[in-house]
């Protein structure tokens, strides 16, 4: 069972950065997020099921206590919300916005109220003066500037870094289906194999006042 929850519809911009999207547009511009996604998925002879509401405090999964939660939330608060909803196993990935450091992150880890503080705290903007460069300037002539997103102004490649995440995080998912609980923090760079993955592995237990059953692991770092 694969439950879809989205409040927001689809627009035209969203081609340019999301891969399930394609032509024509009429088949998803201004149509709900979660029916859309739905479809597709629905289409790799998935149960799907949606729901178009806003993920707050207080909302809890509809699929119970041994579901795991695929989180793709644009702000850390509403990371915190799901590991308060009843989730037996939550795992998000993230991409930067910045186009000179094109770098991803991602998390695995049981419904602990001190893990999601301490992977799920707010950072400063960062902000960073105009760049060019023969690269930048190649890209731009692209027909519509392909792999080149601009978001509040700041460069970002998007749709290559979003799948480089979720290739992290499903691969969080099937370590964790192969019995390895830890609780996990990483961090990689899409710029060069030079430069190494970060993976932080954590000793966790679930919050016992959230009602799941203790997740203890060994305590372990690398890199």
């Amino acid at each position: 069972m694969l439950h879809i929850v989205d409040r927001d519809r689809c627009e035209a911009p969203n081609y340019r950065s999301q891969l399930l999207l394609s032509e024509p547009t009429e088949k998803w511009n201004d149509r709900p997020k979660a029916d859309v996604i739905a479809e597709v998925c629905g289409k790799w002879l998935l149960n799907v099921t949606r729901e178009k509401t806003d993920i707050s405090w207080g909302w809890r999964n509809p699929l119970g206590r041994q579901a795991i939660a695929f989180l793709g939330f644009d702000n850390m608060e509403a990371r915190r919300v799901g590991v308060e909803a009843g989730f037996a196993r939550l795992i998000e990935c993230g991409v930067g916005t910045d186009f000179l450091q094109p770098r991803v992150s991602w998390h695995s880890l049981p419904p602990n109220r001190d893990l999601a503080m301490q992977f799920f705290s707010e950072g400063p903007p960062r902000t960073r003066e105009a760049v060019d460069s023969e690269f930048l300037t190649k890209l731009n002539e692209t027909p519509g500037q392909c792999g080149r997103v601009t978001f509040e102004n700041v460069d970002a490649s998007a749709p290559c870094l979003g799948a480089l995440g979720a290739a992290f995080a499903w691969a969080e998912l099937f370590n964790f289906w192969g019995g390895n609980q830890a609780a996990i923090s990483g961090g990689a760079y899409a710029w060069s194999p030079f430069q190494p993955i970060q993976r932080d592995v954590f000793h966790a237990e679930a919050s016992p006042n959230l009602g799941l059953d203790d997740l203890v692991v060994n305590s372990i770092k690398e890199n």
